[in-house]
């Protein structure tokens, strides 16, 4: 594998961003905070924080693989907008 080719794999699964900001829903559009928490914890992430930043719910914790992340989350349709693991908290 060349080098750039290494690097460009490294940094796809470092870090995933279309954005910071979420699209704007009105709030009654948004997934309920409990139901968004469920639900991203089935997806394998355990919450230590969760929280509304930049009209994205955004979560701090840790991934299936035990791994620190930070990721935002669409708060309607809960897609990813945002994700970074342990490698940029140290």
């Amino acid at each position: 594998m060349t080098f750039f080719a290494a690097a460009t794999l490294a940094a796809s699964t470092l870090s995933f961003a279309s954005s910071n900001d979420c699209a704007p829903h009105p709030r009654e559009q948004w997934v309920s905070a409990a139901e968004a928490k469920t639900k991203i914890e089935a997806q394998g992430y355990s919450i230590s924080s969760f929280k509304v930043s930049d009209g994205c719910y955004e979560i701090k914790g840790r991934n299936k693989d035990n791994q620190r992340v930070e990721v935002s989350f669409d708060p309607k349709t809960l897609e990813m907008v945002e994700f970074e693991h342990e490698s940029f908290f140290d």
